[in-house]
Order: structure tokens, then sequence, then C-alpha cells
């Protein structure tokens, strides 16, 4: 009897031993929490933050603050700056970029248009997208070369845009029923991300489809936002979740991190991801009002 009771006590510390360890995924992140984005004084504390956007050569953070109206700037040591809101003048604003002529441009919800903002003059001109006679509905937004690439969210095509605002090309996914839910511009090259059939797509930038990768799809639920590393693995933000799942450059899984809830290395329904110039990854977390910056161990 006593022999059986060691047993069990000891069968169950070694229960409790393999629990408590770390997954063999989360084992293998090279990631560490860095600090938070987070603005000062507490009255402006973030409620729905969507989009990050980075300024390498201001060395500032811009993140889109969606429910109050407002940009929160921040130093990329994570101390907080300022809030713009364009005199009180946007609605709901989702996504950002800055040009090299120093002009904002802004994703719009409430008014479902691309939102030039002059610093200088102050002067705020909403557009309206237009491509194939239909009306676009902006989401993500990438600057790269002096062109802005803007999602349709009707359609999921990335369009690129000239001077007028006109579409000059677009990147289409032609096998897909729903399209592209994030992209992003690197080397020339626009590289967009499929949900329904969990699929890299490269294009050149002339809008030619150059080629395809399948991530593994026992290891995602519902990716929302992707980026690449300069070793060229995929990290995909499942928003459901709540993890990030690393992909190799062939779309084999390598290994996950984060979890779903609202402690510190978690997510609760985040909404973008992005490595940012100095090698740190950040993760706009929505549901827990807050953007994380982490940096490799």
């Amino acid at each position: 009897m006593k022999k059986q009771i060691e047993y069990s006590i000891g069968a169950m510390l070694a229960a409790i031993a393999i629990l408590l360890q770390p997954s063999a995924a989360n084992a293998q992140s090279q990631w560490k929490w860095a600090f938070n984005l987070a603005p000062k004084p507490v009255e402006l504390t973030m409620k729905s933050p969507t989009a990050l956007f980075v300024d390498e050569g201001r060395g500032r953070y811009y993140v889109v603050e969606s429910k109050n109206n407002m940009l929160l700037s921040f130093e990329k040591t994570g101390e907080y700056l300022q809030p713009f809101t364009a005199e009180g003048k946007l609605l709901a604003p989702f996504d950002m970029v800055r040009d090299k002529q120093g002009f904002i441009w802004i994703v719009e919800k409430g008014r479902n248009t691309l939102t030039k903002i002059s610093l200088k003059t102050k002067e705020v001109t909403p557009n309206t997208i237009e491509f194939k006679g239909k009306t676009v509905f902006p989401d993500r937004l990438e600057y790269a070369g002096n062109t802005l690439y803007l999602l349709d969210r009707a359609s999921g095509t990335i369009l690129a845009l000239d001077n007028n605002l006109t579409v000059d090309r677009s990147f289409d996914c032609k096998d897909c029923v729903e399209g592209f839910v994030d992209f992003k511009v690197k080397d020339r090259k626009v590289i967009a991300l499929n949900q329904e059939q969990r699929r890299i797509y490269t294009f050149t930038d002339d809008g030619e489809e150059e080629s395809t990768i399948d991530l593994d799809q026992e290891n995602l639920g519902f990716p929302r936002s992707f980026d690449r590393d300069t070793s060229g693995s995929y990290y995909i933000l499942d928003r459901h979740r709540g993890t990030v799942s690393v992909f190799n450059r062939n779309g084999k899984f390598s290994y996950s991190f984060l979890t779903h809830g609202q402690a510190q290395d978690q997510m609760y329904y985040p909404i973008e991801l992005r490595f940012d110039p100095w090698g740190r990854l950040c993760i706009v977390d929505q549901g827990n009002a807050r953007v994380q910056v982490y940096s490799r161990q």
C-alpha cells in the first residue's frame, strides 16, 4: 500500500513537472518582452489601437488609436511623446504612413477615405479611391519607393497609387475567393497573406505573381497579419489564438509563442504584427489596448 501511495505521488509530481515546463514550441522562442507603448498622462490611455507605423529616419513609432480618433507618437526607446488629432478632424483612423515629403496619409474607416494631412498647413484632405468603376474600401496601407500601396477590404486586392491617387497597378489573388488580409512591401516586392488558403504570395513590383508558399495549416487558426524577418522566416499573427507562429522560408512550421489572454506575454485579439528597423518585433494588441514590443534574446 505504501509503495502504491509513493508511486501515485511520484507519478503526480512528474505530471505536474511536465505541465509546468514550457512547451517545445515556446521553449524555442527567440523573443523576450522589451516594453509596451503606453501614452501619458493616463487619460490618454489607448482604447483600440489598430496599426503601427515606424519612421526609421526620425526614430519614432506612431500608433493609430481608432476609438480616440488620434495618432500617438513614441521614441524608439518607447518613451511617449505626444498625441496628434488633426484638430479633431479624424474619424475612426485605421492605418497610416508618412511619406518622404512629410505628408501623413491615414486610412479613415469612418469616412471610407485615404486622407492626406499636411503638417505645415494643417490641411486635411479626404480622398475617395475608385478602381474599375467601384469605390475602394481602404484597409492596410504601406509606403515604399515613393509609392502608396493600399489594400481594398472589399476585394482583397492590393493597389499601387500614382501621384494623383489613381490606381497605377494592382496585385490580385487570382485563385482566392476573399483575397488578401495583409501585405508588406520589401525589396521592391509585394508580399501578401491569404487567410483562407494559409498562403503567402510574392509579386514583382509590376504586379506579376512570382511565387507562393503554403503554410503548415495545422499550426494556424485565424491568421490576421504577418511579416518576414531578414532570414526569410515568416511570422504569422493568429488573432483568435493570440499566438505568433514562425515558419521557415518554405512554409514549414518552426515554433510558436505567446498565448491568448490579458497578462504579459499574452494577447487578446491582436490585429497587426511588424518588424521595426531596429530588429524588434511589434504587435498591436487591440483587445488589450496596447502595443507590445519584443527583442531577440
